[in-house]
């Protein structure tokens, strides 16, 4: 079982600069392409990081250790924007796995999906799943999510905090 640690950071948009200089990334961190989006950076790290993030920025930070439970296409390849939903679900997520599996035909059908990944969190946290969907740029994304056919297929009945990001820094 292959860890990551995902921490979720509320940064208002006039201080993505301090909050750049006061947080070494233990991984990857992104940056939410839109101002308005509940996290502005969320930090993926790999188990076997030099650090383990501990998420002390003076931002408020919402840190989980997940384990990849499903995985489709290439969500590891460079390049896109990715999009992370970080998903407030109350029980064992159940239904959010099985609409999970319900989009996989659909979201395979998309130009400019490239692969997308699941996790579930393997310690209490306040976000029990995080998913991360690679898409080849935003304009291919929001044209799949206009369809009838995909948000049908992506729908949960959990909170979702989604936006797309963007890589800003790489350990």
């Amino acid at each position: 079982m292959e860890l990551v640690f995902i921490t979720a950071f509320e940064v208002p948009p006039d201080a993505d600069e301090a909050f750049l200089a006061s947080h070494a990334t233990s991984g990857t961190m992104h940056r939410a392409l839109r101002e308005d989006a509940d996290f502005r950076f969320v930090d993926v790290a790999r188990a076997g990081s030099p650090e383990i993030p501990d998420g002390s920025t003076g931002f408020a930070a919402h840190p989980g250790v997940y384990e990849a439970i499903r995985s489709d296409g290439s969500p590891d390849v460079p390049g896109g924007v990715l999009r992370i939903d970080v998903l407030e679900v109350p029980d064992a997520g159940e239904r959010l796995v099985e609409t999970w599996e319900r989009g996989r035909a659909v979201l395979a059908q998309q130009q400019g999906w490239i692969g997308r990944r699941l996790y579930r969190s393997v310690a209490p946290a306040e976000f029990g799943f995080v998913e991360i969907t690679r898409w080849s740029s935003p304009l291919m994304f929001a044209r799949a999510s206009r369809q009838l056919e995909f948000a049908e297929a992506t729908a949960t009945p959990y909170r979702s905090h989604a936006a797309l990001y963007t890589v800003v820094a790489d350990a």
